[in-house]
């Protein structure tokens, strides 16, 4: 073979392999568009080779049709192979986006659930919820903040029991109003989201998510003091319409 056709030959299968790689990994819009560069390098490449082998035979006509087919493949292949790549960087840019409601009317536990098309991790989620009907009691109800490892595309996490617990379920009896927040975020997530919470032991409830908080920050009285807890209880339930009260329901 002639040093074209060597250099020719190589080429192919390393921008193949550089395209390929560079698509299959996590960078950035870069790495992307290098890897395009490199499969619209690696057809020419190939319609180069071609042409020399053709050059190098006479243009016989079986070589002819060889190469009108080959032609006709890149030119096919081409679009394709770049459609690829735009997917993939579609998928690598994708960020998760965790929410959260609300199960079981009687004893409440949370779920967690992954709205997107890539896999959420180290989902942080908090719940604050004050007894309404303990007003002596300053501090809410000792739920801890907690951590969910992570939850596959479109899928869910939990339910996680917020009420079971020894510090928790001495501090309820039938029928005490329960008001707060609650709110889930991640790392990598596109947004935060953050939910006013009412409950009725033993009874039911509601969440409200608030569309105006991204960050994931829990909704809380300026102090834990009777008086700030009043005035955060007040505002609180007449800022969410009954329109906007999701049920906590069974499923």
């Amino acid at each position: 073979m002639s040093p074209v056709a060597i250099l020719l030959g190589v080429a192919f299968p390393l921008l193949v392999s550089l395209a390929t790689a560079l698509a299959m990994g996590s960078g950035g819009a870069t790495e992307f568009w290098i890897a395009r560069i490199a499969a619209i390098a690696a057809a020419l490449d190939l319609v180069g080779l071609t042409t020399w082998w053709l050059y190098k035979s006479d243009f016989t006509w079986i070589n002819s049709t060889i190469g009108a087919v080959l032609g006709v493949c890149v030119m096919l292949m081409l679009p394709t192979v770049l459609k690829w790549v735009d997917a993939r960087e579609l998928t690598a840019s994708a960020k998760p986006d965790v929410s959260l409601r609300f199960l079981y009317p009687e004893a409440p536990s949370l779920v967690l659930e992954n709205n997107s098309d890539v896999v959420a991790k180290d989902i942080k989620w908090m719940v604050i919820l004050f007894n309404m009907d303990l007003p002596e009691r300053n501090d809410p109800l000792p739920i801890p903040v907690s951590t969910f490892d992570w939850i596959g595309p479109h899928s869910r996490g939990g339910p996680q029991d917020l009420f079971g617990t020894a510090l928790v379920s001495p501090l309820l009896k039938p029928g005490d109003r329960l008001f707060g927040s609650a709110s889930v975020i991640c790392p990598t997530c596109s947004r935060g989201h953050t939910y006013y919470v009412y409950i009725e032991w033993g009874k039911g409830g509601w969440f409200s998510e608030v569309e105006a908080e991204k960050a994931g920050s829990v909704l809380i009285p300026p102090n834990f003091l009777k008086g700030s807890r009043t005035v955060y209880f007040d505002r609180g339930l007449s800022a969410v319409p009954a329109s906007a009260r999701v049920p906590i329901g069974k499923s």
